[in-house]
């Protein structure tokens, strides 16, 4: 959980978000469920998939990343935090007929109790590095992801401090300098 910005975001970028989260997730429950960390220690991780998620469902395109689809593993968190209805309404409007790496997942952590209900507020701060700002919830949303950095990261030497992207109309209107899908 160090290696999180405060807003729960993985320092070096989505791609390694993405993949802190599928290596992480099984492991953060058990520590959830034995009482070793609290929801509230984990919620910002869990809280920046559904902000950052743009209105494809997709992540963004930012630092050292690829686009790439919310983890399946989010589910598994549903019933256990107060935000439990966001993480189950966008997994509910990520995944149909998107493919994922652990199809087993959702067979084993899905809790159908845990009703689906949208995000409020269309403006998200994420620590002190992402903004987000939507105009709704909608896949015909406009989306702004603004990469406000305070100091240069020396990670991969990514050329996207204080960038942004913009997506409307389903498309990409501005893209972040770096490399992506």
């Amino acid at each position: 959980l160090e290696k999180m910005t405060p807003g729960g975001v993985y320092n070096e970028g989505f791609s390694y978000h993405t993949d802190a989260s599928h290596a992480l997730y099984p492991y953060l429950l058990a520590e959830l469920r034995s009482g070793g960390i609290t929801i509230d220690q984990i919620d910002p991780l869990l809280n920046s998939w559904v902000a950052l998620t743009m209105p494809n469902w997709r992540t963004p395109v930012f630092e050292d990343s690829l686009m790439t689809t919310v983890p399946a593993d989010i589910t598994a968190f549903a019933p256990l935090s107060p935000n439990g209805p966001q993480y189950t309404w966008l997994w509910d409007k990520a995944q149909p007929g998107t493919p994922y790496s652990r199809p087993y997942v959702p067979i084993i952590f899905f809790d159908p109790s845990v009703a689906a209900a949208e995000p409020s507020g269309t403006t998200q701060f994420l620590g002190d590095n992402y903004i987000v700002f939507r105009s709704d919830w909608s896949e015909d949303a406009t989306y702004m992801l603004v990469l406000a950095q305070s100091a240069p990261r020396r990670l991969h030497l990514q050329p996207c401090q204080s960038s942004f992207q913009i997506y409307a109309e389903r498309a990409y209107l501005a893209i972040d300098p770096g490399y992506g899908d």
